[in-house]
């Protein structure tokens, strides 16, 4: 008797896929100007593109993978690729492992959350999907930051000397969040409404179901 495939094994194959092309372009990103770039004196990241894309196209678990590796990328720019990471490195490598990776996982999965969720909104779900995106990026890596190494005064003696005020949270918040956030945050809107607009239009992948977990057809098989 042959067995008839469920709808979600086999979307699973495709969401694979999907997931492994935008995991490429995350990566192709993080090592040209578009991932990291280099205005001021920390960086600013457009790799929640790909995440948010992941979200709202192949669900929860691609937004959660594709996060897992932004963190790793984010954590090779301490190896001199950043001067910020660098120096972040030079306080407490094992500090630093934490506050590059733990907040990608957190924003990953936030995003993943609202893209399935805002799924009903048509197109606009990555829109929206792209700006809390950046929005979850930079205040989970903000709170990390302030977590690990605020209470470094070797941390605190060296961001100043970078021009970023240390007289109180406020002051950094406003340095570190002011017009980084508000670039990322547009920025992801728009091109992750394009990207998404286009892989959609295009049939890359169909929507993700937004109640449940897109690989598991595939692991289960």
């Amino acid at each position: 008797m042959k067995r008839i495939t469920s709808a979600s094994e086999q979307k699973a194959p495709r969401t694979v896929t999907a997931t492994a092309v935008l995991a490429a372009v995350l990566i192709l990103m993080s090592f040209t100007p578009f991932g990291y770039l280099q205005i001021g004196v920390v960086s600013m990241s457009l790799l929640m593109i790909p995440v948010a894309v992941g979200a709202v196209t192949c669900g929860i678990c691609s937004a959660f993978i594709l996060s897992a590796l932004f963190g790793l990328t984010s954590f090779l720019q301490c190896f001199g690729l950043d001067r910020f990471g660098t120096l972040l490195f030079s306080v407490s490598p094992a500090l630093t492992v934490i506050a590059c990776i733990l907040p990608r996982l957190f924003a990953g999965l936030c995003t993943g959350l609202t893209g399935t969720r805002t799924k009903k909104l048509g197109l606009c779900s990555y829109a929206v999907s792209g700006f809390c995106g950046a929005m979850f990026n930079s205040v989970f890596t903000f709170l990390a930051l302030v977590l690990c190494f605020w209470n470094s005064s070797a941390f605190r003696t060296a961001i100043a000397e970078m021009g970023i005020e240390t007289d109180s949270l406020f002051s950094f918040f406003t340095a570190f969040l002011g017009f980084n956030f508000m670039f990322e945050a547009f920025a992801c809107l728009a091109a992750t409404f394009l990207v998404g607009s286009l892989m959609e239009r295009a049939g890359v992948i169909s929507a993700a179901d937004p109640f449940e977990h897109n690989l598991k057809g595939l692991l289960n098989r």
